[in-house]
C-alpha cells in the first residue's frame, strides 16, 4: 500500500507495509538433539522459528494460526493462535500464577480469570506457576474457569519471545 502525505509542500511517500499474512496448519515436531519444529499446512510444510516457535514445539500436534516473517521455507513466529489442542479448541493460554483464593490465568486482561482447580489437580498447577501454559475447561457463573486440562507451553523462569 502506497501514502501519499502533503505537509508544507513537501511530498512525502510512505510504504506502509501489510501484516504478514496467517499460516493455518499442525505443529509437528521431529524428535532429535536439535528437534525441528514445522508447520504443515494444505501447502506443505515450513520451518518454524523464534523464541515463539519453542512453545509450539510443546504442543506437537496441535493445530495453530501463526502469524510470522517468511524467508523462504521459514517462517520466524511473532504470534500465534492455537485452535485445537488435544481436543480442546480455542483453550486459554496466558501466565499461570498464585494468589491467596487459588490460582489465576493472566492473559493479558487487567485482573486475569480466576481458575477453579480440583485438589487433585492443584499440586499439579502449583509446579507450573509462574509458566506460560494453555487450559481447557468450563466457564462457571462465578466467572471462574473451571480447569478439565492444561498443558506447558514456556517454563517459568524461561526467555519470553517478542
Amino acid at each position: 500500500m502506497v501514502q501519499h502525505w502533503f505537509a508544507t509542500g513537501v511530498v512525502a511517500l510512505v510504504l506502509a507495509s501489510a501484516p504478514p499474512p496467517a499460516q493455518l496448519g499442525v505443529v509437528i515436531v521431529t524428535p532429535g538433539p536439535s528437534p525441528e519444529i514445522t508447520l504443515g499446512t494444505a501447502a506443505g510444510t515450513q520451518i518454524l522459528s523464534g523464541e515463539l516457535a519453542r512453545e509450539l514445539a510443546h504442543i506437537a500436534g496441535a493445530s495453530v494460526e501463526v502469524v510470522g516473517r517468511q524467508a523462504g521455507d521459514r517462517i520466524f513466529v511473532q504470534t500465534y493462535r492455537i485452535v485445537e489442542v488435544q481436543g480442546a479448541r480455542r483453550p486459554y493460554v496466558g501466565i499461570l500464577r498464585r494468589e491467596q483464593d487459588g490460582f489465576v490465568l493472566v492473559d493479558g486482561s487487567a485482573r486475569g480469570i480466576d481458575l477453579s482447580v480440583e485438589p487433585a489437580m492443584q499440586m499439579a498447577l502449583a509446579d507450573r506457576v509462574g509458566a506460560r501454559i494453555w487450559l481447557a475447561g468450563d466457564k462457571l457463573l462465578s466467572g471462574q474457569i473451571k480447569v478439565r486440562r492444561y498443558g506447558l507451553l514456556r517454563p517459568a523462569g524461561a526467555r519470553q519471545g517478542p
